[in-house]
């Protein structure tokens, strides 16, 4: 037992020579033969880290936990990083730059950057010492890439995967909203979707991941949604209206529904028809024709740049 007192002793005396009057830093791992203790080696806040979309960044230094009985900590500099599937989670190095959608980011120090979804197990070389955790991407797609509708239709479209995070978990990391729109069409062209229509469910609790929109001209326009720099679109086709027939028969004090294909029941009630001659002919409030005299006369309705014409004849 005086054996073990006696090189515990040695050992303190040492150690307040060296760090007092010699000033060299010393750690001492306070040891016996019975009762040996070790400085505990850096560990990991998280051991999963979750990135909830891809285009996300993470400073990995923040996961890293060290023991206060060291006696320096490393400098974030100090440290090697390593991914073990750089196709989903890449290392950016401290000075680098990297591009995210329109912006370019630079480095201040190293970055996990989340590319594509999947898992990687992320390493830390400190010294001799290795510290691993796995990182995690999520997967995002919108619930349809293309969809052909009619004028008039509804339609909801779905960021799949997407879930807005509450920030009361320092594991989870994505903190970026999506950003819902229709891509340009020409100048001089109509929005084929009713812009209105698809931010028309805002005040809902998931409106960030889901927007309902309708058609509304004859055409073809892209929806896109940017999360992160990264973008998802959904090509969206409004089938052109048309006439089943040209001509359309009605006698005297009777009325005639106008035969359009392509074009929501409901919506075609709500357009709007002009009449040459409305001695002849006249419209009722849900959009049905009436024969006033015998005769002929024209009839057309316009849907953007898009014109619907017919003769109508009453008997």
């Amino acid at each position: 037992m005086n054996k073990i007192l006696n090189k515990t002793l040695f050992l303190l005396i040492c150690t307040f020579l060296l760090t007092t009057v010699a000033g060299f830093p010393c750690f001492v791992v306070y040891a016996s033969e019975d009762d040996p203790e070790v400085i505990p080696k850096p560990t990991v806040n998280y051991k999963t880290i979750t990135f909830l979309y891809p285009g996300e960044t993470y400073d990995p230094y923040e996961n890293l936990v060290f023991s206060d009985e060291m006696p320096s900590w490393p400098d974030a500099s100090e440290i090697i990083w390593k991914s073990s599937n750089p196709d989903v989670i890449k290392i950016i190095k401290e000075g680098d730059t990297i591009t995210i959608g329109d912006d370019e980011i630079y480095a201040y120090t190293t970055l996990l950057f989340a590319k594509d979804p999947g898992t990687s197990t992320i390493t830390a070389s400190i010294d001799k010492t290795e510290v691993t955790f796995t990182g995690t991407v999520k997967k995002i797609s919108l619930s349809n890439t293309s969809k052909t509708i009619c004028i008039g239709d509804s339609f909801t479209l779905k960021l799949n995967g997407y879930v807005e995070n509450e920030g009361d978990d320092d594991s989870i990391i994505g903190y970026n909203y999506p950003e819902w729109d229709l891509e340009p069409v020409s100048d001089d062209a109509y929005d084929i979707i009713d812009y209105g229509a698809m931010y028309g469910n805002s005040d809902e609790d998931d409106s960030w991941s889901r927007q309902t929109f309708s058609g509304a001209y004859p055409g073809k326009q892209n929806i896109v949604v940017t999360l992160c720099g990264r973008q998802y679109k959904c090509s969206i086709t409004v089938k052109k209206p048309s006439l089943r027939s040209k001509v359309i028969r009605v006698k005297k004090g009777k009325k005639a529904n106008i035969p359009i294909n392509n074009i929501n029941r409901e919506y075609a009630k709500e357009l709007y028809w002009d009449v040459e001659d409305m001695d002849i002919a006249e419209f009722d409030e849900n959009c049905t024709i009436i024969g006033l005299k015998k005769g002929k006369t024209k009839i057309y309705t316009e849907i953007g740049d898009f014109v619907l014409s017919a003769v109508v004849k009453v008997k």
